[in-house]
């Protein structure tokens, strides 16, 4: 966390300024999250992410606020990992996300979530891919109350701005899980289609890939898709880096 003070003319305001997302509270979140959605403008801006009030942004001149705008300028490039949710429980609903580190989620429901998280990437005009991308990756407290086509419809009916918090966040959390798993999650500049040069990605075959975790074991294909998911990521890390070395 970096200390600010600002100082115009006689007042001088003291704020906190996270380096980090996982600094962030949800307000400042959301507040980035516009910044993608290109919907604010930068008096607002100033005045959410730093805790500054309306009438001393008003004051300030250009170059005073050009020079607080430079120390959010790592928020744009989606660069830096997280590896938590900020929309913690969705909005009029008792559906909770995963819990700090992927806590809880298992191997089947993030395949399912990634998958339609990689789909509405390159088909953001199809809105219910973005919906079945949340009800997979949000969960009832009672397995009885998480009917997966009940999700999917509430999710359709959340506020837009809400919805594409959440896909931008699941972009952080792979950042994240592409530092933590490197081989299992390359980085864009690493991965196969862009040594290929191919300017549309393709969704991870999940399948494919959980077959080849499997391998023999097909009688205990229930237990595989409950595993943990980070236990069933550091497996499938560890499997794909030695077959790297030994090619």
């Amino acid at each position: 966390m970096k200390n600010l003070k600002v100082t115009y003319k006689s007042k001088t305001i003291e704020a906190q300024l996270p380096e980090t997302w996982n600094e962030m509270t949800m307000g400042q979140f959301m507040t980035a999250v516009e910044i993608w959605n290109g919907g604010v403008d930068k008096d607002r801006f100033l005045c959410r992410m730093f805790s500054l009030p309306k009438n001393i942004v008003l004051l300030m001149d250009d170059f005073l606020k050009f020079t607080l705008l430079e120390q959010t300028e790592w928020m744009r490039r989606l660069d830096k990992p997280c590896s938590r949710f900020f929309v913690e429980t969705l909005p009029g609903s008792h559906y909770t996300s995963p819990g700090m580190r992927l806590q809880g989620v298992t191997l089947e429901q993030f395949m399912l979530a990634d998958n339609y998280f990689q789909r509405y990437a390159i088909k953001p005009e199809d809105e219910e891919l973005l919906s079945v991308f949340i009800a997979a990756l949000y969960h009832a407290p009672l397995e009885k109350e998480d009917g997966m086509a009940e999700k999917v419809e509430f999710c359709g009916r959340l506020d837009k701005t809400i919805r594409i918090a959440i896909f931008f966040n699941f972009i952080l959390v792979k950042k994240w899980l592409s530092m933590a798993y490197p081989f299992l999650f390359p980085s864009e500049e690493e991965s196969d289609e862009a040594e290929e040069g191919r300017r549309i990605p393709k969704p991870t075959d999940w399948l494919s890939i959980f077959d080849a975790f499997l391998g023999d074991d097909v009688a205990f294909i229930d237990r595989y898709k409950k595993m943990l998911a980070l236990d069933a990521f550091r497996l499938m890390n560890r499997r794909i880096k030695n077959n790297k070395i030994k090619q």
